[in-house]
């Protein structure tokens, strides 16, 4: 082989090779970047779950708060005599109207929860909301029975039963909102 032709040998394989090798490089940092968006995009995922998650158990929090204060007061209107009953039933009725208020105030951030999901926290949300909605009814349904003079016992019960529903549904909520948060997404690339 004569020294031209090992001259432009050398000089293909090694342009051939700088072709690939440049090749390799730009495909390994095309994956790279996708790497780097998929990162920020679940980080800026998660944020965004993060403030919905918590401004739901916030506003929950607030309602069942509110919601047990009403039925504090409601057993404490059942156990007052005939001359303090109209005195309960007045902080009964404002109570009953600032956990009314709460409740509706859940609204907004039940809809921001069930927008940014998944599925599995759309529906712990919904049985916590419609939970404290049971025990709040079953609060006033308990007031309404002591007015119409019915057995106490029964209501008594349904409201501690709906009271205990609605601060498991909460924990549930809370529970899953946390695994969502922690599970990080499967990398495909």
């Amino acid at each position: 082989m004569d020294a031209g032709l090992s001259a432009v040998l050398g000089a293909t394989v090694g342009a051939v090779g700088t072709g690939g090798a440049a090749a390799i490089t730009a495909l390994l940092s095309r994956s790279q970047v996708r790497f780097q968006v998929d990162a920020e995009h679940e980080r800026v995922l998660r944020d965004s779950r993060r403030i919905a998650y918590a401004a739901l158990v916030e506003a929950l929090t607030r309602a069942m708060q509110a919601t047990r204060q009403c039925d504090f007061s409601v057993r404490a209107y059942h156990a007052a005599g005939e001359t303090r009953r109209q005195e309960s039933q007045e902080q009964i009725t404002a109570e009953q109207e600032e956990a009314n208020r709460l409740h509706r105030a859940l609204e907004p951030h039940q809809a921001l929860v069930i927008i940014e999901g998944p599925t599995e926290i759309a529906l712990a949300a919904t049985e916590a909301q419609r939970s404290l909605t049971q025990y709040a009814l079953s609060v006033t349904q308990y007031l309404y029975a002591l007015n119409l003079g019915e057995p106490a016992d029964t209501h008594q019960a349904e409201v501690n039963q709906h009271r205990d529903a609605a601060m498991h549904r909460q924990k549930e909520f809370e529970f899953a909102a946390s695994r969502v948060l922690a599970t990080r997404k499967q990398s495909t690339a």
